[in-house]
């Protein structure tokens, strides 16, 4: 009876355990979603759920670009992993917060140049009022994790010169809530990897198809050109791949750019909103000559 008893014991425990873990809020699985309360919907995309509706609501009416980053030209793709627990709380980490950069802004961000953003997003769920929990399909209260996107988008105007002042700040209001990749594209038949698995072999996909297609044009050869050719790859919403060749030396474009002719079509990326949306690549190809 006492090995029962213990049996018993550790079979809750585990039950317990079990409905303790946090699931995906976008798991087919969970039975009932969050709802919000007392939350006004000034954002109501289609085919948007009601609490999605309501956390777009919230990010968009709470959205700030802060001076320091708005003066200086600071752009940046945040994602916000939160958490809210069986009593409706929102519970964000801060040091968890993702923030996506130009390359070439890789050492402001370093620096903790982009603070000032890490800190208007953190604040935002930070200060999400309390909801009702989710529901697994017993009823009972889950905890569930998600992860949520604000675009940090400086405006530019008909001269593609950025716009400055309060109206550019009402313009970056309208772009902070933009389709952007949740889910990245992937060769067809790995949708099933994780979103950093699928990014790993997509990178080494591409490694593959240059080493195998590389090719030195003979006139850049017997001219003595050499250099880094850069590729835009874009994976449209289809799954059409496409390469652009954007700098480097002229004489190897053509080259470089048919590498990436005619690549078996890709599953494409999809937004926070569930469509498919176009995503890009950049690809650096050397072309170096041997003395």
């Amino acid at each position: 009876m006492k090995k029962l008893i213990t049996l018993l014991c550790l079979g809750f425990f585990t039950v317990a355990q079990a409905q303790n873990t946090p699931i995906d809020i976008k798991d087919p699985s969970l039975a009932h979603e969050p709802q919000c309360k007392n939350i006004e919907k000034t954002i109501q995309k289609e085919g948007r759920s009601p609490f999605w509706q309501c956390v777009d609501s919230w990010a968009y009416n709470h959205f700030t670009y802060p001076d320091d980053a708005f003066n200086n030209q600071r752009e940046a793709i945040v994602w916000i992993p939160f958490l809210i627990n069986e009593k409706g709380t929102f519970l964000v980490n801060k040091d968890s917060i993702n923030i996506t950069v130009p390359p070439e802004k890789m050492k402001d961000l370093d620096e903790g140049k982009y603070n000032s953003i890490k800190e208007v997003c953190y604040n935002i769920f930070a200060n999400f009022p309390k909801v009702i929990p989710a529901k697994n399909a017993q009823g009972q209260a889950i905890p569930v994790k998600g992860s949520y996107p604000i675009s940090f988008i400086i405006p530019l105007d008909e001269n593609q010169q950025p716009i400055e002042g309060e109206k550019g700040i009402a313009e970056a209001l309208t772009k902070a809530l933009k389709p952007v990749a949740e889910k990245a594209a992937c060769r067809v038949g790995n949708e099933h990897l994780s979103e950093e698995e699928k990014i790993n072999d997509t990178n080494r996909y591409f490694s593959t198809i240059i080493r195998t297609r590389y090719h030195y044009p003979p006139s850049a050869f017997e001219l003595r050109i050499s250099g880094k050719v850069t590729i835009k790859i874009e994976v449209d919403t289809q799954g059409k791949i496409t390469a652009k060749a954007i700098s480097g030396p002229n004489e190897l474009f053509k080259a470089a750019e048919k590498i990436f002719i005619n690549l078996p079509n890709f599953t494409p990326a999809y937004d926070q909103y569930g469509y498919p949306i176009k995503m890009t690549y950049i690809i650096v190809v050397n072309y170096l000559l041997t003395s």
